[in-house]
C-alpha cells in the first residue's frame, strides 16, 4: 500500500489516498499543481503507458472523492487503471463505458504537472 505525507487521509495521519500512488511513482506531491489534460476514454490510443490519470471534477483533483492512478492500456469500452483506494492495496481497475462515480471513464483525464 502506497503512503505519502501530502495524500489525502484515510484514516487520521494515514497518508493513503488514491493520489499516493500517483506522488509515489511519478515524483509529483501537489494536488494543486496537477493540471487537467486530455480526457482518457476519448484518447486512449495516443495516451503513453504508466502516464498519471485521476478523475477530474471542473478542472480539479477532488482528494477522496476522486480516483488517481497510473493509465495502463485501453480496453474495447474503456481503459485499465493501476490505482489504490483507501485501506486496500494497489490493484488493477478496469474502468469501462457504463460505470458510475469513479469507475466512469469520462470523467479521467491525464494529470499534467
Amino acid at each position: 500500500m502506497f503512503s505519502h505525507p501530502a495524500a489525502s487521509d484515510c484514516s487520521p495521519n494515514d497518508h493513503k489516498a488514491s493520489e499516493a500512488l500517483v506522488f509515489q511513482l511519478c515524483h509529483t506531491n501537489d494536488i494543486h499543481s496537477w493540471i487537467k489534460g486530455a480526457e482518457v476514454l476519448d484518447n486512449c490510443s495516443q495516451i503513453p503507458l504508466y502516464a498519471p490519470v485521476a478523475t477530474f471534477s471542473q478542472d480539479s483533483f477532488v482528494p477522496l472523492g476522486g480516483q488517481a492512478g497510473i493509465f495502463l492500456g485501453c480496453l474495447p469500452n474503456g481503459f485499465k487503471l493501476a490505482a489504490q483506494v483507501c485501506f486496500a492495496n494497489a490493484t488493477v481497475l478496469h474502468i469501462e463505458k457504463g460505470g458510475q462515480f469513479t469507475r466512469d471513464p469520462s470523467i479521467y483525464h491525464v494529470v499534467l504537472f
